[in-house]
């Protein structure tokens, strides 16, 4: 699980991915695991769940450049692109709501996405898409002022509540996909 943003601006609406990765991390009792892994510029961390182990990513580097990352980190743990969940802000949902998909719905828009899907080769990663709104006008600075500024206060509570609904259902889900089967 990789949660898409750019790291040296952690509480900006671009990293919103990141930021759903350390609520899944405190969940999975992991988030004081988090350690930096040169080999592919990110921090990681391990989690066991049943006998699965989930493995979370957050790439070190500017959004554009995540796909190097996540590419080098799945060659390391030899995890194959549909085993990759992709969590990522996205500007054509609403604030508050969010999108589990694997189609490739607005890819063209995101750069972490398309890095991903470019250093992959392959755009079948699922992914979990964090609405963060389109800016509320049009301004001189533009949509890019808006993707790397930070939520109000209000938004910033609202977002929180998005990221828990999204984790709890996520790991609900992992549990059922997961659940062994039992004869009768």
């Amino acid at each position: 699980m990789v949660g898409l943003g750019n790291y040296q601006i952690p509480t900006s609406r671009c990293s919103v991915g990141m930021t759903a990765i350390n609520i899944l991390a405190t969940k999975l009792n992991v988030d004081h695991k988090w350690h930096f892994d040169r080999r592919f510029w990110g921090k990681v961390t391990i989690a066991t769940r049943g006998q699965h182990q989930i493995i979370l990513l957050k790439p070190q580097q500017l959004m554009k450049m995540n796909g190097i990352s996540v590419s080098l980190a799945a060659n390391i743990y030899q995890v194959a692109p549909e085993e990759i969940f992709l969590f990522h802000d996205q500007m054509c949902i609403p604030l508050g709501k969010y999108i589990i998909t694997n189609e490739e719905q607005s890819v063209r828009e995101h750069s972490g996405v398309i890095s991903c899907i470019n250093k992959m080769k392959s755009d079948i990663m699922p992914r979990l898409m964090i609405g963060i709104g389109p800016p509320p006008h049009r301004s001189k600075r533009g949509t890019l002022h808006h993707i790397l500024g930070r939520f109000s206060e209000v938004q910033q509570r609202k977002v929180m509540q998005v990221l828990e609904q999204c984790t709890n259902y996520l790991l609900e889900d992992l549990d059922k996909i997961w659940k062994p089967e039992v004869d009768k």
